[in-house]
């Protein structure tokens, strides 16, 4: 199926964030990666998705089918905790409590005996009570910042 565009032309230019708009679908583009690993994403997309500088966007990658989906966090805060671990079956147990809290995981970075967990919460009141309720399930949490 082919999609035709009508964009709005502004001095012989062509606005795709307008043409992307009209079309009220998905499109596509194809982006350059620098020697970083870097891409940047077009002013156009940018617009109709309204990312600023300094959002967070999520990475979803599916490695099966080899694809990568950027989504913008609208909102929240993002925590990572560090955690010594008595052993690694808390690492359950420390999850559970971060979804029953409304929290989402973001990553989990397991080591022999600490773990880093990124999550995605409200706000930094709620970065703080799920610290609390770690702690008084008897996780042992060393630290944690938000970005």
């Amino acid at each position: 199926m082919r999609l035709d565009i009508k964009a709005k032309v502004f001095g012989g230019a062509i606005n795709l964030g307008e043409a992307v708009k009209a079309a009220g679908t998905s499109s596509k583009f194809i982006l350059k990666v620098d020697e970083k690993g870097r891409i940047t994403i077009p002013l156009s997309v940018r617009e109709v998705l309204n990312i600023e500088p300094g959002m967070l966007v999520e990475l979803l990658v599916n490695p099966s089918d080899k694809t990568i989906v950027l989504k913008p966090l609208t909102t929240g805060v993002i925590a990572n905790y560090r955690i010594r671990l008595r052993n690694r079956n808390e690492v359950v147990d420390i999850i559970t409590t971060i979804l029953e809290e409304g929290s989402e995981l973001k990553y989990l970075e397991l080591g022999e005996s600490e773990c880093s967990i990124g999550v995605l919460a409200m706000d930094n009141v709620m970065v703080e009570k799920l610290a609390e309720k770690l702690q008084m399930k008897g996780v042992n949490v060393i630290e944690y910042t938000t970005k």
